[in-house]
């Protein structure tokens, strides 16, 4: 059995980059994610200014079935949020309220899933092996 998992990617560009040069912006965008996505934060947010070559805001935190991301990118004025979890949640619901918060265009914006391989017993994962077990297998 493999665990469920549950990974939403949304992108946006063309953003004021002043307005993205704000932590406590990056801070209520994980932890009202978190909420949406009815998770509990375990640990965080943690959230970090940029350097001043890579201008911009980088926050995370743990919940309790995984993990949100924030990366935002004053000069270009682009923001990253990363979603992944082992719990099912409503991505339409984080979507919609991204859309909200960033003022931003559908235009503008790349949303998707990460779809993982399943994994099928009659055709099990490879995995790695010395030298002497492929002698072995190959001198059969």
């Amino acid at each position: 059995m493999i665990t469920q998992r549950f990974h939403y990617i949304f992108d946006a560009w063309g953003l004021n980059p002043r307005f993205l040069n704000d932590k406590k912006l990056v801070i209520s965008l994980l932890k009202d994610a978190a909420e949406i996505c009815k998770m509990r934060i375990i640990s965080g947010p943690h959230v970090v200014q940029g350097m001043d070559y890579n201008p911009g805001i980088s926050g995370f935190c743990i919940i309790d079935f995984s993990h949100i991301s924030i990366h935002t990118f004053s000069n270009p004025g682009e923001v990253c949020v990363d979603i992944f979890s082992c719990k099912p949640f409503n991505p339409e619901e984080v979507k919609s309220y991204m859309f909200k918060k960033l003022k931003v265009s559908e235009n503008n914006v790349h949303f998707f899933q990460v779809h993982y391989p399943v994994r099928n017993p009659k055709n099990p994962p490879a995995r790695i092996v010395s030298k002497r077990q492929l002698q072995s297998v190959m001198a059969r």
